[in-house]
């Protein structure tokens, strides 16, 4: 380090196992970025601090056998500076924006000073000073800066439990800090003993570690959720997808089942969409889906689900509505789109028009297979009256009289799950 006695067995082979470590943590963040090109920014600033970390300790390490401007502040160099890496990468992370002018000030500032101190023995004691309050402050900046958003994206323990090895390891260098200042005159000697490059070896250790695993585990999470968001949504659209909506109708009718609430299904086909594609070209096609999905986003409530049900249709859930009701929201999305013209590349306005088929639940329906075949009868009953209409399916003859309610609960129980759409 500054100068600290690093030729002890058991400090020797601290230092060394956490520079492989660090070396082989910076190899696997550098093949993560050529992986995942999204999180590529802050996993190459991951990379870069791991492996600038590793070349400062296998200076350190060698001291001895290299010149003193190499063995002591090149490797200080090293050590220090990629520490606001650190606070660079928690930005790209969670996407914050940059402090680009203040880390270039602190780096040169660093550097000037690291360079001013030289590898002098005297100056041993101020190079730790500028060492430990540097480090200690930079992790204590990135944990601020990060605190907040990781609360949102991952939850408080999450938060907390990240950023306590980064809060031991302050701990551990104020200690230090605090012996230094303890004394003062003490022989050079003395102060770089293995009472500071034991502590602070064991200081790395837990940092580089506790930052390594923690935002690893996190980019692990925003991988996992975004295959679970990928297999459930339209990759062009970015609604549900056929299969995400028979789960969620399926838990609606459970619902039902348990509390009698009323649901609906709106069946949206938009008209003519092959003759989009035909004289516009399918990348107007894929303009007038996503159109019309963003379209059914902003109309409907939170609480109702949209999806896309196959080419250019689309299936809609409204919870707690009637079928009067329904047709009413389908005749104002009928209307929404048609006044809403798609925005083509060339400047161009492209018309759309829409065809839905409504279906309120009914005494008669015995499952969602049920209600979903009236409201497709009831779109194509909308198609064959002309197109850009909006057609209410009739309510099924109701059931004959049942069995008590326990048994039939189960039984509608038994056809929710062999419903399939």
């Amino acid at each position: 380090m500054w100068g600290a006695d690093v030729s002890d067995d058991g400090v020797y082979h601290l230092y060394v196992a956490v520079a492989l470590q660090q070396a082989l943590y910076g190899l696997g963040w550098a093949a993560g970025a050529r992986l995942l090109p999204a999180s590529r920014p802050a996993m190459r600033a991951w990379a870069a601090f791991s492996l600038c970390t590793a070349a400062g300790l296998g200076l350190a390490v060698m001291r001895p056998l290299l010149p003193p401007w190499v063995g002591v502040v090149g490797a200080n160099v090293f050590l220090l500076l990629p520490f606001v890496l650190v606070w660079r990468a928690v930005e790209l992370f969670f996407g914050l924006p940059p402090h680009r002018g203040w880390q270039g000030a602190l780096a040169l500032g660093l550097l000037a000073t690291l360079v001013y101190l030289g590898p002098a023995p005297e100056q041993s004691t101020t190079r730790a000073w500028v060492m430990l309050l540097a480090i200690g402050g930079i992790i204590g900046a990135a944990a601020l800066r990060s605190h907040g958003p990781m609360r949102h994206e991952f939850g408080p323990v999450v938060a907390w439990v990240v950023h306590l090895p980064g809060l031991l390891a302050a701990l551990v260098l104020l200690a230090v800090l605090a012996g230094v200042a303890a004394s003062p005159h003490r022989h050079l000697q003395d102060l770089a003993s293995l009472d500071l490059a034991l502590p602070l070896g064991y200081g790395m250790l837990l940092a580089c570690n506790g930052i390594h695993l923690a935002y690893g585990g996190m980019q692990l999470t925003r991988l996992a959720r975004r295959l679970l968001h990928l297999s459930r949504h339209d990759g062009l659209t970015g609604l549900l997808n056929r299969r995400a909506m028979h789960d969620v109708l399926q838990d609606e009718w459970q619902r039902h089942l348990r509390l009698g609430s009323g649901f609906a299904l709106l069946m949206l086909d938009l008209d003519h969409f092959k003759q989009v594609n035909d004289r516009w070209g399918h990348h107007a096609g894929d303009l007038a889906l996503v159109h019309t999905a963003r379209l059914l986003d902003r109309q409907l409530r939170p609480t109702d689900r949209a999806s896309r049900h196959g080419g250019e249709e689309f299936l809609l859930l409204l919870p707690g509505v009637d079928g009067l009701t329904a047709l009413q929201v389908a005749e104002r999305l009928r209307q929404q789109l048609q006044a809403d013209p798609v925005a083509l590349d060339d400047g161009m306005r492209l018309g759309l028009t829409v065809s839905i088929g409504v279906a309120g639940l009914a005494p008669g329906d015995d499952g969602v297979a049920a209600l979903l075949r009236r409201a497709d009868a009831a779109l194509y009953q909308a198609k064959a009256d002309g197109r850009n209409q909006v057609s209410l399916a009739p309510d099924p003859p109701p059931p004959p009289q049942g069995p008590p309610n326990r048994q039939r609960l189960a039984q509608g129980s038994r056809r929710a799950r062999a419903d399939e759409f």
